[in-house]
């Protein structure tokens, strides 16, 4: 033992032999201060357990409250694409008769196109994005998805350009 250690622990041994000493003359004070000091240490054991349970629970309530953060964000966003799908479906039946007939000039179809135009846009830049795991079993479905709203995209780009030639 290093001398400074040895002279620092001196005086807390010789403190402890006077107090030992006291009590071994008296038993039944040992005894009471036995007994209160176990019950000292049961606190602390029983503050650290409670502290223990208090944090596993803290920590189930955080997982808890994440997975339904994540599902109320999964719900949301599936809620999203749903409304986004309908809205062009009832913007397309408001302008079919319009394309079927080549108005390609008529203000909202021009509109329309340019909006369809703009989600296929999106759409493709999400799809190139998505890194899909290798064993997703509807991987071929998705790489075709991606593929005919590459077609799509550029196909209705073409339209656009066109009528854009042929009436400007």
């Amino acid at each position: 033992m290093r001398q400074e250690a040895a002279f620092n622990f001196i005086p807390e041994l010789i403190g402890d032999f006077v107090h030992t000493m006291e009590l071994s003359e008296n038993p039944k004070l040992l005894y009471l201060e036995a007994a209160i000091r176990t019950l000292h240490m049961a606190a602390d054991v029983y503050e650290s357990v409670e502290e223990h349970n208090n944090t596993k629970k803290k920590d189930e309530k955080k997982r808890a409250l994440q997975k339904e953060y994540s599902e109320l964000e999964k719900n949301r966003t599936e809620h999203y694409v749903q409304e986004a799908a309908r809205k062009i479906d009832i913007t397309y039946e408001r302008v079919k008769i319009k394309i079927h007939d080549g108005d390609f000039r008529d203000k909202e179809v021009r509109k329309f196109i340019s909006c369809l135009s703009e989600e296929l846009h999106k759409a493709r830049d999400i799809f190139n994005d998505i890194q899909i795991d290798p064993d997703y079993p509807y991987r071929d479905e998705v790489e075709e998805v991606i593929r005919k709203t590459l077609r799509d995209y550029n196909k209705l780009l073409t339209v656009f350009i066109e009528e854009e030639d042929n009436n400007g």
